[in-house]
């Protein structure tokens, strides 16, 4: 996702969403999320530690 004019990204594919959202907020995104986000809690965790870490909302 290199494109530096896409602010952020809207993921709705159930089954690979965290791993799309942790690509989007290591290329500096935004990310809207259709639920679920991950498979379980830690799952989720762990994509709210990377947003927070990149100063992004998801």
């Amino acid at each position: 996702m290199p494109a530096a004019a896409i602010d952020g990204v809207i993921l709705g594919q159930p089954g690979i969403q965290m791993s799309l959202t942790l690509a989007a907020l290591a290329a500096g995104k935004h990310a809207h999320v259709d639920k679920p986000l991950g498979r379980n809690a830690a799952d989720a965790r762990a994509v709210a530690q990377m947003a927070r870490a990149a100063n992004r909302i998801v």
